[in-house]
């Protein structure tokens, strides 16, 4: 006989990220708060409508063709054990995206795409690299790798996060975050949502358990 759920459980909303790109698409980006200065990292960022599923340098990265994402932030007994992130939404709460979607087993963690080490806050973001960061064209501080330069581009990210509209911040310590898809289980009637649809990403903080919790086995158990 299998268990019911129990204890305190809630998939709490954060925050809608809308597209400020005057493209028609854009490109979600999830990374420590710490790798906007990673000269290394940002100078390699993917910048195009290429881009799926790419986590390189400490930074995941992935277009997306609608102009939204929803976070919400998935708590049990009040400790933070997991962050979603909607893609291919329209920008509101999502709140047809509940509990039972996980427990009843309408969704499931599918695909592990690799860690996120954080040592303070995860950034989750939509930008656009040659729009947002100013980077239509090699900046000179890109041409050679030297102190001056590294501390010239730090500068000019500075300037750029300050105004990037379309980010959220959310404070998790020093942690490594494993990042999954989000993937329908069933066709959803009178929705376009059917078996197999990436729904987005699931961004594992703590080691989640399905005894006395979950009716269904998740790929996030392990």
């Amino acid at each position: 006989m299998k268990k019911e759920p129990t204890g305190k459980k809630s998939l709490k909303f954060l925050d809608t990220l809308v597209s400020s790109n005057e493209k028609s698409f854009d490109l979600l980006h999830i990374l420590p708060e710490e790798s906007f200065y990673d000269y290394d990292a940002i100078k390699n960022i993917p910048e195009n409508e290429t881009t799926y599923n790419v986590l390189k340098n400490n930074i995941f990265s992935d277009f997306i063709s609608d102009y939204a994402v929803t976070i919400k932030e998935f708590r049990i007994s009040k400790e933070l054990y997991g962050i979603c992130v909607l893609t291919h939404q329209y920008p509101d709460d999502c709140k047809w995206f509940n509990i039972p979607f996980f427990t009843l087993g309408f969704v499931d963690i599918d695909t592990y795409l690799g860690e996120i080490e954080v040592k303070n806050n995860l950034c989750i973001s939509l930008f656009w690299t040659p729009y947002h960061l100013d980077f239509y064209d090699m900046p000179e501080f890109f041409k050679e790798k030297t102190k001056k330069n590294i501390e010239i581009f730090q500068s000019h990210m500075k300037d750029k996060i300050k105004k990037l509209q379309s980010k959220i911040l959310i404070k998790l310590g020093n942690v490594k975050c494993k990042l999954y898809e989000i993937v329908s289980t069933q066709d959803l009637k009178d929705s376009c949502i059917t078996k197999g649809f990436n729904l987005g990403f699931f961004i594992k903080v703590k080691p989640l358990k399905k005894d006395g919790f979950y009716k269904t086995k998740h790929g996030w158990d392990n």
